[in-house]
């Protein structure tokens, strides 16, 4: 029989450890916020292609594409939600458009997001007919509280194309708050801040073949990079001021008869411009080539430049975002085999601009596979934006065993941290909480084993 006094004390403690195990989870991850683990549950759906961008002001918005019947072409409907700094949706989402209120025979996607000085947002996606292959180009303003500005307007008309299934390559808003797009991989468009075309330029005269980035400098310089037959590297340079665009220059940057290039990037920084592909060699793994070029193409030295890090082991892919200063590049690391069951495991770096390492790898998120699916879950779409404050905001679509899928994203600091708990905003607004090896009160090493899921409620404007 137990003395008051012994009796007392295992009262008080299990009342503790059950005080403690009561505690919600992101406050026990606050005080070990390394990396997540999460099972996914709820709702899944047809949904893809999330973008995430961040305003001069602190807002942050999230867009994504989602489809109801069987638009196999693309999205029925495209949404936008604003999200608080807690990663907390700010009143319910907002219709961007909906297919049928351009044809009822048409999908959505490709869709961009782009902010302006005035905090502004500049919305642009293309259409797809039942095959998947790519039509015209639409625009749309909203200002900072996603009201109407500029309603859905065509800003491209180009017919379906067989041979063509990528619409929109770059959107650049300038220093000017003048837009600038890329699309087709043959027409850049000059606009002005309202949508509205000033001059457009057709890259396909050229006859340099597809053009794959855009890079605009302080002074009206619009460089545009090409790969034709997969051997040769363009750089084809504009100049776009005045409501007009004018041809400055066509240069041979790089060729290759015997390899093939990959997917050139241009990168301008400092005053230089730095070219970057990947070279691909039969029978052995693909070369990183990254150079620092002139205004006219030519090499003037080798690059380091932590945005041409590729991928090291096999089936992984590796993601490069530019800080908002262009002084560091964030890089995002996903194990993207989805035809097993592993876990998808995402990884946090942190490198300067040339590539001098401020964090090294470490695991951010796990996204355990669920053991009654053959398939996943596999990571689709990362995208990633650093906000105003130093913070790194990124979301992507994930399925789960190939069953559906969700749109989730996930907040960092700038040592590759997880700021709250990931939630999905599609098809259902769940956050997401799961980690082991807890620390708390003095307590370590608790293998506790946490999955929940909590329905939000969204925060109203004030």
């Amino acid at each position: 029989m137990f003395t008051s006094v012994a009796w007392k004390s295992r009262v008080l403690f299990l009342f503790s450890l059950m005080l403690f195990l009561s505690i919600p989870c992101n406050m026990i991850l606050a005080q070990n916020n390394d990396s997540l683990t999460i099972l996914i549950k709820g709702e899944l759906a047809e949904v893809e292609q999330p973008m995430i961008t961040t305003s001069d002001n602190g807002r942050v918005y999230i867009i994504w594409g989602e489809t109801f019947g069987r638009n196999y072409g693309g999205s029925d409907v495209i949404y936008i939600q604003e999200l608080d700094s807690s990663g907390i949706a700010i009143d319910e989402k907002t219709v961007v458009v909906n297919h049928e209120d351009i044809s009822g025979n048409i999908g959505l996607g490709h869709q961009q997001i782009k902010t302006d000085s005035r905090n502004n947002i500049h919305l642009f996606w293309g259409v797809f007919d039942p095959y998947g292959n790519s039509g015209s180009i639409y625009y749309k303003k909203l200002d900072a509280n996603l009201n109407t500005l500029v309603d859905t307007k065509r800003i491209v008309a180009h017919p379906f194309n067989s041979f063509q299934h990528s619409s929109i390559q770059d959107v650049y808003i300038d220093k000017n708050d003048s837009i600038h797009l890329l699309t087709h991989e043959k027409y850049y468009i000059y606009m002005d801040i309202e949508g509205n075309i000033l001059d457009s330029f057709n890259i396909e005269d050229e006859e340099i073949g597809e053009a794959t980035c855009l890079e605009i400098d302080s002074t009206g310089n619009v460089f545009i990079s090409t790969l034709n037959d997969s051997h040769y590297i363009y750089l084809l340079r504009l100049e776009s001021m005045d409501n007009s665009t004018s041809k400055v220059g066509l240069y041979t940057v790089f060729t290759d008869f015997v390899n093939y290039i990959r997917e050139p990037r241009l990168v301008h920084n400092n005053n230089s411009l730095h070219i970057f592909c990947r070279i691909y060699h039969s029978g052995s793994d693909d070369e990183r080539f990254c150079k620092v070029i002139d205004y006219s193409g030519n090499i003037l030295s080798s690059s380091n430049t932590a945005m041409s890090n590729i991928d090291i082991e096999f089936h992984t892919s590796t993601f490069n975002y530019l800080s908002r200063n262009r002084s560091n590049v964030f890089s995002i690391s996903v194990n993207q085999d989805g035809c097993d069951r592993e876990n998808s495991v995402l990884n946090f770096s942190l490198y300067t601009f040339h590539n001098d390492s401020l964090v090294s790898p470490k695991n951010f998120l796990t996204i355990l596979n669920d053991p009654k699916y053959t398939h996943g879950p596999s990571v689709f779409g990362l995208r990633g934006n650093e906000d105003i404050n130093g913070y790194f905001w990124l979301c992507w679509y994930v399925n789960a065993g190939n069953n559906g899928f969700q749109v989730m994203y996930l907040k960092l600091d700038n040592q590759g941290n997880p700021c709250f708990n990931v939630i999905a905003i599609a098809p259902e607004y769940f956050q997401y909480s799961a980690s082991n090896n807890l620390s708390w009160m003095g307590v370590s090493s608790l293998s506790v084993f946490f999955v929940v899921v909590v329905l939000m409620r969204k925060r109203k404007k004030p």
